[in-house]
């Protein structure tokens, strides 16, 4: 499908495409990044741009972001319950997690996380990653106000692009959205962790299979944390009681 809308983009006027991409992103069950990117290219209206506060300590956050769901739990722009989960248990726990550390953020979004490790966690530095099209709408708008955080794009297929030497934490939250991308995702951070990075993915347990299937593949030296039901400090919009904070030790 992607490949056949792609080849008419420059017959169709980008109003006609971007109704088109709408309707179908809608409707549609699977997730198709090249369709995801093309929306991007095009400047398609989906998903549209929308703004979340976060409060703490006085301090409001405005994060750029989108109010729709391309597909069951797959947008770079929507914020979901994993990744504010994440957030919080940031600032509960910073010393132990990311302060005074260089954090990259795994498929980032938005870069809620990675914005509140720097903000409220004093990580040193952080990099927050993504493909092109989702930094471009969404990471790189939030990230411009702070000095200490970067946007570098990053594919998961091409692992070996990325180089995790100079970073010490990896922050990665709703990642396990489709069993295709778990053997992608799992060299990924075994990349990151021969290189001595500390690896921390929070997920909904949306499929009991796929999060299994993860799971299966470090048999060894991981830590799984219930998160709380409800955060300290910021609000979900679910009940988190199936939220798990993932340590690859």
């Amino acid at each position: 499908m992607a490949s056949v809308i792609k080849k008419y983009t420059d017959e169709l006027s980008g109003d006609y495409l971007s109704k088109f991409l709408n309707a179908y992103f809608k409707q549609c069950s699977v997730y198709d990044d090249n369709l995801m990117e093309l929306s991007f290219e095009t400047e398609s209206s989906f998903p549209s741009h929308d703004y979340a506060c976060f409060e703490y300590e006085n301090r409001i956050l405005r994060i750029q972001s989108s109010p729709h769901m391309v597909s069951s739990g797959t947008t770079g722009g929507y914020i979901w319950d994993a990744g504010v989960a994440m957030a919080d248990h940031i600032i509960l726990n910073a010393p132990g997690i990311v302060k005074g550390r260089n954090v990259v953020e795994l498929g980032s979004g938005t870069g809620l996380v990675g914005i509140v490790a720097s903000v409220f966690g004093n990580a040193q530095n952080v990099c927050l990653t993504d493909l092109a099209g989702v930094l471009k709408r969404y990471a790189e708008p939030n990230a411009q106000a702070y000095d200490n955080i970067t946007c570098r794009e990053f594919d998961w297929r091409y692992p070996e692009a990325f180089d995790f030497g100079e970073f010490d934490v990896l922050l990665a939250s709703d990642v396990l959205y489709d069993p295709e991308i778990v053997p992608v995702l799992v060299k990924v951070l075994e990349k990151a962790r021969e290189g001595g990075v500390d690896c921390y993915i929070a997920q909904r347990i949306r499929n009991p299979d796929t999060f299994k299937l993860f799971l299966n593949s470090f048999p060894k030296n991981i830590d799984i944390i219930d998160m709380p039901e409800q955060g300290s400090h910021f609000f979900y919009s679910n009940p988190a009681r199936d939220i798990k904070l993932i340590h690859l030790l």
